[in-house]
Order: C-alpha cells, then sequence, then structure tokens
C-alpha cells in the first residue's frame, strides 16, 4: 500500500459499511428534498454565505436514511465552505459525502480537490484522486481525466516526474484525439512538462522532430536473405522516427559517424561487445552510454523439406520483433493489420510504403526517450504461433504470432519418418498394419497405419528425430497416424505386455523414443501428440522424460490440468481451434476480446508455448481486429494488459475520432457474440453433449437458428447506426481506409443476416411473399458478392487484400462449398432462385402417379387402387388420379354434375391438367378435354425465348401435342369422367425417372364454377407455377425425391467408394439374389432388441413403413433424423433352384452398426464390439455376412431383419446390398 493511501484507510472502511444501510424510505425523501433543492438553487447562483447562513446547523448527518441524499446535501456545504475559505468545516461536510457514497467517483474527486488546494495536503490528495479514477474508470470523460491531471500534477510538484509519467500513460496519443479539446490541450502540456522535468534523467533520442541519432546495422549478416530482411527492420525504425519529424539515417557499422549517437539495431559488433546475446525469440534493449542497442536472434532457419517439416522456411529475425516492441513502447507505434499475406519473407515488405500504409498507426510523440539504464532482456512466452497460410509480418511480430524456425509442428508424423510410396509397400509390407488379414497401406499419407512392433518401423521413428535435431531443430513432433487402427499382427499384440491396449503401446513406444532422443540431444524438445487414443493417461510409467513437451488438441482447463498434473517437463504446444466456425460462416467474428483475454491468461499459465491455430486462423480483420489484437498482445506476458486497455488501444489507434462510435460497434457486436465465444463454439463447453441414453449431439445442428439467434434484427439496426455514425466522423485518410473495411466485411454479415431471418420467416409462413422476399435477399447477397471481385471494385489503399480474402473466391464467399461445420452447400442461400420462383411452395400437394405395366382404359380397374385426389373451391365434388408406364401418362377426372344439369352444360365442362416436367424451367404443358373430342386442345408456355416476341412467356395454342383423351357421361351417377393420355415423347424430357418429381396442376372449369387442385395465397391462379403441386412417379411413395442428402449420398458413394475386388467377381459370376420391398421401424428408445422386434411373429404390418435401400432415414420424410435404432425387414423366397445354397449378404456400408437376423436369430453383426473399433471407422467399411443352407427355409418365405444403431448424423443402410448365393452343402457352386 503507497504511503499516502492510510490516511483514508479508515474513512473508506467506514464508507463500505454505510454502503450497506438502509437506503432510505419515502417520508424520509419528502422531508430532505425540499432543503436540498434550495441548496441546489444556491449553489447554481453561486451565494455561498447565504447558503452557509441557512444549512450551517442543518444536521446532515443525521439523514442516515437518506444516504444519496445527504451525501449530496454534504458536499454542496463543502463547496460552500471552500468558497468561503473554511477548509476546516469543508472537510468535515466532503469526508460525510464520501462515507455515505463510497464509490462515487466525483465525492472523492472534491475531496482531492479540497486537499490539494485549501488543506495543502499532497498526499490525502493523491490518495483521494487515485480512488476518484478508480471508482469512475477509465473514460474520456471528465472525471477521470481531470484525476488523472490532479494527481499527476502533485507527483510532478513533489519532483516525482517518473511516477508522474506512469499516472499520464493512462492515456496516450490516440485517446488524445478523442476527449475535449480543453482537456487534451492541459494533458499534452503537463505530458511536456513531465519530459522536461525528465530531461536529464531520461535518454532523449528525438524530440520535436529533431535527433543526433544514426541506425547502425552489422557490416555482415549470416545470408544475403537475412540481410534484406534486416533492411526493412532498419527501414521501419527510420519511419517511425520519420513519422514524428525526425530523420535518421541508416549506415553499415563501420560507417557509422563515431562522433554521434547511435541506435545500434541486430548483432553488431557494439552489441556483441556489451555482452548481448539472444536465443530463439529473445531481444535486448540496452542502453550504453547515450547509445542504444535493440538486437534479437537474426538467424538462417533450419533445412526443410517433404520430409522434414511443414513451412516456407523463413528466417528467424528476431531483431524484428525487437524493434517492433520498441515502437510499441517508446515511439506510440501501432501495429493494426498484416503489411502482407503468406509464405513471403520480410524482405518483401520492401514494396509497402511503411508510412502511409493503413496497417501501420503512428501516433504523435514529440520526445522519444528511454531510461538511461535501460536493460531489459525479454523472452517472448510463445516459441510460435501460427495458421495456414503461414505468415510473417510486422504485425505478426509485434503481436507475438511468430512462424516455425527450428520447430517441426503437424502432429502425426510416422508417415513422414517411414516412407510410404507404393514401391516401399512393394518392397516392404511388413512395415505396414495388418488390418482384416491382409497388409495394407491405404488413405492419405497421415492415415497410414504401421506395424509398430517392426524394429526396421522402430528405428526409422527415431532417425526421423535423430535427422531433424541434427538439421538443427530445437523441437521436433512425434505423433502416431490419423484415424489410428492397431496392427493386428501377433507380434504387435504382445507388444510391452499390454494386450489391445493400443493407447499404452503408443505411448510406450513414444516415452522409449523421447528417452533414446534425450540421451543424444539433451538440450532439444520431442513434442509428443496427445490425440486420439493418446487423450488417455499413461497408465505404466508415471513421468516423462525431461525433454518432453505434450502436444495437446484440447485446452479447456480440465484438459489441460489432467497433464500439468501428470507432468510436462517442457510444458505444451497446442492447436486451437478459436477459429474452426461452428455453423458459422468462416467470414464471420467468432471470438470476442474477453474471450481471448481469458484463454491467453489460462495457456500462459499452463506453461502452453507454442500454438497452431486450427481452421482459418482468425480472417475477420475488419469485425474481429480487435480480439485478434487483443490475443496476440496479451502474449506479451502474464498481467502485462488488459482486453479493455488493449481494445481502447487499437480503437482509438486505428478510428481517431471516429473512436467512440467504433467502440460502441464493437461492443454490441462482442456482447452478443460472448456467449458463442465461449460456450457454443468448437470445442467449449457447450460444443456437444450426450443425452440421457449416452449418444452424442452437437448443440449447434444448423446455421439458420446460431445466426439469428446471435445477430438479431435490433443488434444489426444499433451497429449500422453506429457505424453510420464514424463514416461521419473528420477522418484521416487512414482511418478512412480501415473504416472501409469494416463496412465491407459488416455489409458482408448483414447480408447473410439479412437472407437468414426472412429465411426463418419464410419457413414459419411459406407464402409467395415471404417466399419473394427471400428470393430477393439472397439474389442480392451474390449481386454484393460479385460486385466485391468486379475489376476495380476492391478495397483501395491496402498493401495486400484483407477482404474479401486473398486466394478466396466468390463461390465461397457465396457459401457455395462445405467446410469443416459449415453446411452451406444445400442450404437455402444456394437454391436455384429462378428455379424457386417456378417451384411450388412447400406447402404444395402432393400426389404419386401408380405404375403400370398394361395400357389403361377409362374404366381399367387399376384406376381403383390409386388414391384420388380432390381438387377444392367448387359446389361439385372432382377427383383426380394418375397412372404411368414407360412411355404415357395417364391422368382420370372424376366429376361430380349436377342432377338438373343440362347437356349443353355438361359440353361445357372440361378438365385441365398443367404439367411442368423439368426442375428449375418455367416451361409448362397444358392440356384440356372435355365430353366431346373437339374440346382437345393444348398449348405451351416457355418454348419461345425471343423477349420482344408476344407470346414470350404465355401459353402458344399452336404448340402441337400427339395425345388422346376419352370421356363418358354417366347419367345415373351423376359423373362425368375423362381420361388423357399423353405420351411422353410429347413432354420433353420425354421419359420419367423412378425418383422423379414433376410440378403439375389440375383445373376443372364448368358452368357451376371452378375448382383447382392447388391454390396458394398470393399466387396468380392456376397458371402461376408457384401454386403447383407434387407429382411423384416414386411409386411406392418412400423416400422424399431430390433431398438434398441423395445428392450427397450418391456423391460420396461414386467418388469414395470402390467395390471389394472379390465382391465384383462373385457378383459377377453370380447368381445373385435380389431384395425388394424393404420395410422399416424406428427405434428410438432401442427397445426392440429385448421385445424381440426380430422375430417375425412380434411383427405387425402397421408398425412399418415403406423404404428404399440405400438411403439415409432423413431422405424418408415419415422417418426424418433419427439417432438410437433402426429396424429393416425384408422377405425373400429361395429359388427351386438355390435349395441348399449358402448365401452371403454383401453390405457395401452401413451408418453406423449393423445386427442382422434371419428367421428371429442373429447370424452377424457389424459393431464396435465385433470390429473391435470406435463406431466412427465403421460407417463406410464394407462388411459381408454368411446366411447357412441349414438356415435358410425351403417352402416359406425367409425374413431379414437388421438393426441399424445411430449415434450422430445420418443413417441407415446407405449403401447396396447384394446378396450372392456360394457354395451348396454338396460342394457344387
Amino acid at each position: 500500500m503507497h504511503n499516502y493511501m492510510k490516511p483514508l484507510l479508515t474513512i473508506f472502511l467506514a464508507a463500505l459499511m454505510l454502503a450497506t444501510a438502509d437506503a432510505g424510505n419515502p417520508d424520509a425523501e419528502a422531508r430532505v428534498e425540499p432543503k436540498l433543492a434550495t441548496m441546489r438553487g444556491l449553489t447554481k447562483d453561486r451565494k455561498w454565505s447565504e447558503l452557509i447562513a441557512q444549512f450551517k446547523n442543518e444536521d446532515i448527518a443525521a439523514w442516515k436514511d437518506v444516504p444519496d441524499r445527504s451525501a449530496e446535501a454534504a458536499a454542496l456545504r463543502g463547496k460552500a465552505y471552500i468558497a468561503i475559505k473554511d477548509g476546516v468545516s469543508a472537510e468535515k461536510d466532503l469526508k460525510l459525502a464520501v462515507e455515505r457514497t463510497p464509490k462515487s467517483g466525483e465525492r472523492w474527486h472534491e475531496l482531492g480537490d479540497l486537499y490539494r488546494g485549501l488543506l495543502a495536503n499532497e498526499a490525502l490528495a493523491l490518495a483521494a484522486y487515485d480512488k476518484a479514477f478508480a471508482y469512475s474508470g477509465k473514460s474520456l470523460g471528465w472525471l477521470p481525466i481531470s484525476a488523472t491531471i490532479n494527481q499527476a500534477s502533485v507527483l510532478l510538484k513533489q519532483g516525482k516526474p517518473q511516477e508522474a509519467r506512469k499516472i499520464m500513460e493512462r492515456y496516450d496519443s490516440s485517446d488524445l484525439v478523442q476527449i475535449a479539446p480543453v482537456w487534451g490541450d492541459k494533458m499534452r502540456t503537463l505530458n511536456e512538462a513531465i519530459e522536461e522535468k525528465l530531461g536529464s534523467s531520461r535518454l532523449v533520442i528525438a524530440d520535436k522532430g529533431r535527433s543526433d541519432y544514426q541506425i547502425v546495422q552489422p557490416d555482415s549478416y549470416p545470408t544475403p536473405a537475412i540481410a534484406a530482411d534486416m533492411q526493412q527492420v532498419a527501414r521501419l525504425l527510420q519511419t517511425a522516427f520519420k513519422a514524428n519529424g525526425a530523420e535518421l539515417t541508416v549506415v553499415a557499422e563501420a560507417a557509422r559517424d563515431k562522433t554521434k549517437p547511435a541506435i545500434y539495431l541486430g548483432a553488431t559488433a557494439f552489441a556483441r561487445s556489451h555482452g548481448v546475446e539472444c536465443k530463439g525469440w529473445s531481444f535486448v534493449h540496452k542502453t550504453v552510454g547515450r547509445d542504444l542497442i535493440i538486437a534479437g536472434c537474426d538467424e538462417p532457419a533450419p533445412g526443410r523439406g517433404p520430409n522434414t517439416s511443414k513451412g516456407p522456411g523463413f528466417n528467424r529475425i528476431g531483431s524484428a520483433k525487437a524493434v517492433t516492441d520498441f515502437l510499441q513502447k517508446y515511439v506510440g507505434t501501432r501495429f493494426l493489420f498484416p503489411e502482407q499475406g503468406g509464405f513471403l519473407p520480410l524482405s518483401n515488405v520492401s514494396k509497402v510504403n511503411l508510412l502511409t500504409t493503413p496497417t501501420i498507426e503512428y501516433l504523435p510523440t514529440s520526445r522519444i526517450a528511454v531510461p538511461p539504464d535501460l536493460d531489459v532482456k525479454k523472452t517472448p512466452s510463445l516459441d510460435f504461433d501460427i495458421t495456414w497460410p503461414p505468415t510473417v509480418s510486422f504485425y505478426h511480430l509485434a503481436q507475438n504470432r511468430f512462424p516455425t524456425i527450428d520447430a517441426t509442428f503437424g502432429g502425426h508424423t510416422w508417415h513422414r519418418a517411414v516412407p510410404s510410396t507404393e514401391a516401399d509397400f512393394a518392397a516392404h509390407p511388413e512395415r505396414f498394419a495388418l488390418l482384416g488379414g491382409k497388409r495394407t497401406m491405404t488413405g492419405s499419407e497421415a492415415q497410414i497405419q504401421f506395424c509398430i512392433s517392426n524394429p526396421e518401423v522402430q528405428e526409422l521413428l527415431y532417425q526421423d528425430l535423430e535427422k531433424h535435431f541434427k538439421q538443427g531443430f530445437q523441437i521436433v513432433d512425434l505423433g502416431q497416424p490419423d484415424g489410428f487402427r492397431g496392427c493386428e499382427c501377433e507380434a504387435c499384440t504382445k507388444l510391452y505386455g499390454t494386450g489391445s491396449d493400443w493407447s499404452e503401446k503408443v505411448w510406450i513406444l513414444h516415452r522409449n523414443l523421447a528417452e533414446r532422443a534425450h540421451k543424444a540431444f539433451p538440450d532439444r524438445t520431442v513434442a509428443l501428440v496427445v490425440y486420439a487414443i493418446t487423450e488417455k493417461l499413461p497408465k505404466t510409467f508415471n513421468q516423462f522424460p525431461p525433454n518432453v513437451r505434450l502436444a495437446m488438441s484440447g485446452t479447456r482447463d480440465h484438459e489441460l490440468a489432467t497433464w500439468r498434473n501428470f507432468g510436462a517437463p517442457q510444458g505444451f504446444s497446442t492447436y486451437l481451434y478459436y477459429w474452426c466456425p461452428n455453423m458459422m460462416p468462416r467470414y464471420f467474428p467468432m471470438r470476442t476480446p474477453l474471450y481471448v483475454e481469458n484463454a491467453a491468461k489460462r495457456l500462459m499459465a499452463a506453461q502452453v508455448h507454442s500454438i497452431a491455430r486450427d481452421g482459418n486462423g482468425g480472417i475477420a480483420y475488419g469485425l474481429e481486429g480487435p480480439t485478434y489484437y487483443t490475443m496476440g498482445r496479451m502474449f506479451d506476458g502474464p498481467g502485462t494488459h488488459t482486453a479493455k486497455d488493449l481494445v481502447i488501444e487499437y480503437v482509438s489507434a486505428a478510428f481517431g475520432k471516429a473512436a467512440p462510435a467504433i467502440m460502441g460497434f464493437y461492443d454490441q457486436l462482442y456482447n452478443s457474440l460472448e456467449i458463442y465465444a465461449r460456450y457454443m463454439a468448437t470445442r467449449e463447453d457447450g460444443w456437444a453433449f450426450k443425452d440421457m441414453y449416452g449418444r452424442g449431439h452437437k448443440h449447434l445442428s444448423s446455421p439458420e437458428s446460431i445466426i439469428a439467434f446471435l445477430y438479431p434484427v435490433e443488434l444489426i439496426q444499433g451497429m449500422e447506426k453506429q457505424l453510420a455514425l464514424a463514416e461521419k466522423a473528420e477522418l484521416s485518410p487512414k482511418a478512412q481506409t480501415r473504416l472501409a473495411l469494416v463496412r465491407a466485411e459488416f455489409e458482408y454479415l448483414k447480408g447473410v443476416v439479412n437472407a437468414v431471418h426472412l429465411y426463418n420467416a419464410y419457413q414459419i409462413s411459406p407464402d409467395a411473399a415471404s417466399l419473394d422476399r427471400l428470393l430477393s435477399a439472397i439474389d442480392a447477397r451474390r449481386s454484393a458478392v460479385d460486385q466485391l471481385f468486379a475489376k476495380g471494385n476492391g478495397l483501395k489503399g491496402w498493401p495486400f487484400t484483407l477482404f474479401p480474402p486473398s486466394g478466396h473466391s466468390a463461390d465461397t464467399l457465396k457459401l457455395k462449398h462445405d467446410g469443416y461445420q459449415e453446411p452451406y452447400k444445400s442450404s437455402f442461400l444456394n437454391w436455384d432462385t429462378a428455379a424457386k420462383r417456378n417451384a411450388p411452395l412447400p406447402n404444395a400437394k402432393r400426389m404419386i402417379a401408380g405404375l403400370t405395366k398394361d395400357t389403361l382404359t377409362l374404366d381399367a380397374p387399376q384406376w381403383d387402387k390409386i388414391p384420388p385426389q380432390l381438387l377444392a373451391s367448387s359446389s361439385t365434388t372432382t377427383n383426380v388420379r394418375a397412372m404411368y408406364d414407360d412411355t404415357r401418362l395417364y391422368l382420370r377426372f372424376d366429376c361430380e354434375v349436377p342432377p338438373d344439369a343440362t347437356a349443353e352444360a355438361i359440353e361445357k365442362e372440361r378438365v385441365e391438367a398443367y404439367l411442368m416436367p423439368a426442375s428449375g424451367s418455367r416451361v409448362t404443358f397444358k392440356f384440356s378435354a372435355g365430353l366431346k373430342q373437339a374440346s382437345r386442345t393444348q398449348a405451351a408456355r416457355g418454348l419461345i425465348e425471343d423477349l420482344m416476341n408476344l407470346g414470350y412467356d404465355k401459353f402458344d395454342p399452336l404448340w402441337k401435342a400427339e395425345w388422346t383423351h376419352a370421356a363418358m357421361h354417366d347419367a345415373k351417377a351423376n359423373r362425368l369422367t375423362v381420361m388423357m393420355t399423353i405420351p411422353l415423347r410429347s413432354i420433353p424430357p420425354a421419359a420419367v425417372k423412378s425418383d422423379q418429381n414433376w410440378f403439375v396442376n389440375f383445373q376443372r372449369v364448368s358452368p357451376a364454377g371452378t375448382s383447382a387442385w392447388s391454390l396458394i395465397p398470393g399466387a396468380a391462379g392456376i397458371e402461376d407455377p408457384r401454386s403447383n403441386g407434387e407429382l411423384s412417379f416414386n411409386s411406392d411413395g418412400t423416400a422424399t425425391a431430390n433431398h438434398p442428402l441423395k445428392a450427397e449420398r450418391e456423391k460420396i458413394y461414386r467418388e469414395t467408394f470402390e467395390t471389394p475386388a472379390e465382391w465384383k467377381e462373385q457378383i459377377a459370376k453370380g447368381p445373385t439374389l435380389a431384395l425388394n420391398g424393404w420395410k422399416f421401424r424406428a427405434d428410438p428408445t432401442e427397445v426392440g432388441t429385448k421385445d424381440e422386434w426380430f422375430k417375425p411373429a412380434n411383427n405387425l404390418e402397421s408398425d412399418w413403413l415403406p423404404i428404399q435401400v440405400p438411403t439415409f432415414w432423413e431422405e424418408t420424410e415419415a422417418i426424418g433424423k433419427l439417432l438410437g435404432d433402426g429396424w429393416y425387414r425384408v422377405t425373400f423366397n429361395m429359388p427351386a433352384a438355390s435349395q441348399g445354397k449358402t448365401l452371403q449378404l454383401m453390405f457395401a456400408g452401413v451408418d453406423e452398426q449393423a445386427w442382422v437376423y434371419l428367421n428371429g436369430k442373429l447370424i452377424g453383426e457389424h459393431s464396435e464390439k465385433s470390429e473391435k473399433k470406435a463406431y466412427t471407422a465403421l460407417y463406410d467399411e464394407p462388411f459381408i455376412v454368411e446366411v447357412p443352407a441349414n438356415q435358410l427355409q425351403a417352402k416359406s418365405p425367409n425374413v431379414l431383419h437388421v438393426r441399424v444403431h445411430n449415434r450422430a448424423g445420418a443413417g441407415g443402410i446407405w449403401r447396396p446390398v447384394h446378396v450372392i448365393e456360394t457354395l451348396s452343402s454338396n460342394g457344387s457352386k
């Protein structure tokens, strides 16, 4: 505690006690309010003596039950006493005011003024001003600024300029341009006075644009590339001084002017002679007399290559880090954005005008000075902080985002150590894992599995470590393959005596390799990967060798605590998933300054020394720039910064006079985003959970819900107001350029958010007006993205493109592709809007066309099996049915006729069919017919493409089609029946697919009125395509046609699955048996096994739905999303020629686990238990179930049941099932 704080301790404790007192009551308030009003009036009129005369004897201390009012009254009377020079009475009243409102910064400030002035007690004044600032908090308002000025003034008067300067550092140059001019002038004047006082006690390098200093570089560098990099470091230092009016020359050490002081940059002979040595990213700031040394470790990277590590091989330019930190601390320089993109060396910054670039702000610093005894050596908390693409810039170095120089980082390394080409596999199959009875080498490089009991494999893994260490790497990673699968050979099973515990086997192997490396290279580090099977603690040993660092993928507190307790001698490296989107577009902000402040604190406390940012690492510099700045600067060291101070620093420097409005913009954004950043984002506590059945789920499953939640309309409106206000401010060209970036990213975000809100509204009310608004928003968003990429439309003034991010295309910004937890490809954002405008709304009617093999007549019995569809809005009923065969579509209309209808009226009756076969096309065919043959007409719309043709987009009656109709009037039944027979060749595309939908509508025009099958509010009648319903040619009505999962399933099957060669041979030889008529029963509560659904006798037909195989469950509308069990049933008969044969059931893929029953008995399974694999490895794995001949029924149907268990995502038999006859009981084929 400062000495000047102690005298007020008693006051403060008493104030805290009073703070808990009764807050008052209405009677007491009514009693004192008239007195207080009088005191206010006298104070306003500055009638101090009159106020004292009236209220001198008022016992304000007795107003205990109204503490706020008693504090105000005491303060008013105290001011009056000050005015009449009665300091003792004033102190009594102002102390009372503080006691009654102990957290009022204003009351403490008034007390400080009294002590500073009338009572001349500087110690108490300092204490009071300190409280005033603490309780008001830093802001741009008068109170904290005045408290700061007054406190610093007292300290300066006491001859303590260093302490005064520290107080004034609460506000930097960027703050001064925003506060009221009168306060800004006062702060500048006081700063100058402090610096003047410090003149003899500080080493002044530049003052008011003048400097005698020169920048001295080494005479030589280890490589020409390092020399080129260091030229840019010297230019940056030179430019920062130039921005403050001082011109410094850059010279080689041998050519320096020995009569002038110098800033020695890098590994100069002068620095070496004064004991300056640096390793890694450590750096030195050191004064020697009037000279200043700024130096770090400048060295080439160790060898790079395809079998060594990732990265482009940047040089380590530690002196660049030394300079950026020096400029931030002493020269008012702020590094706000990257100056260049990925893969470029620091020397490439030569293309950037460092003075005018908007990536850097040079705050006015009239005097640049350092302590005369400056001697700081700092080692940053991190060895590296990387993302993709690898990038080095002054911004990255200032933010502690160092590239990998002498460290390898990738996680999966076995394939790097063991040669894994096809030729290597052919030459050494024994090095590769035995899986399913054979040595295999499949998957991507990082997924190749190895036989770790093989001595050659173990030796190659060690040689990989050895090679890298000999090349100069300090940290080398070691990690098992992705999607790990243990080798099934006998030697691996016996390895280390751990049986099937592969986690322990890998830990023992890695520990042994690390121990061996420590003996040979005791000063190097091996980073062991904690991932998947190695996320379990070792059981057979309780400590790692001293050279081990653990590479984590989970950094929540409990994850880090588990391994810290076990022991990580060299700390941790980790993947961070902060910018892996979870249902959010990758171009949206994902984290907040408050989140990354806490994250950085946790990571430093846990001894995390290196970071790899998974995902994009953060690319929304306009909307998330303060977050990136905060995270980087937090790694300056524990206790160095807070998010609040860093965001204020960033915003003030970046946006100048627009800073207050932009702070409001960011505050609204981050306050809304906080719950996502802390809880919902990838790998946070709310990312996933298990339900009461133990099944895993993700809290977020669709972008539409989370985007609407995080970005409500009022938030977008509020942010827009703040941004518009900022754009009206008088700004520098740099600030305008930065603000344009914020605007561009915000407009992109708004485009997505607006479309999401309109989509959700459309889901609630799927009418034509809602659809029109939604489709217009989608089109507008796409057009806006196209404009971003239009020639000449890029953001001006930037040294490289920040938005749209460099390397990203219009399609990626339109979200046309899926990414990890970015399911946008099939979302509404990628609708064919033209097709949607011509398609039925989702609540449109649907009918199924029955399949027939016979040529139909008007009264064919097949019509009775087809459910009729009712036409609405008429006093008489009308039904329509549809059937089809390979060449024709049949439509039959049954029209009720009024009993008193005349022959003339009946002849005026007609029915109409509107057929739109091609999805996305507006081409419609109209067929009309009545009782007489002459009534038949046809027309087509959309075949005329000439916009100038008067028939464009109208029904053309001249279009001809070959079709027939039959009609019959049944007078007794009062019914008119009309059947249309339409050859498919008359209607493009002249064919019907069994899973196809047409958009159709039907109408009856009658003297009694008009009736239509499908009409929607807001549409323009029967001819409006939006009124159409769907006609499905999927004759069993199972899977929903054109379901997005269907296209995805078929694409995955087509591109990733190859039927095993032995299957192909067997299928080709045959004979095969077809399984038709699959049925399905959902079992989400998993009771089917207990209730024995697999027994044919326990099945009621009504419990089962028809389903297509293969499909995902969700493709069938009646099933939808389902987790848990789903049961399949199908019956088949064994042909006479197949009696005594054995069957093989070949399942190409079941998502996820399967149990197969025949005639009530379990005959096989493909499960975690049977395969000894995680369920995530089973869903795309083909398998065979053998059906013995003695279990097949020859004279009655066989009943096959398949129970499928699905824990997450889509489930079901999603690839084909083949049934092959194999050897008969006597051995013949």
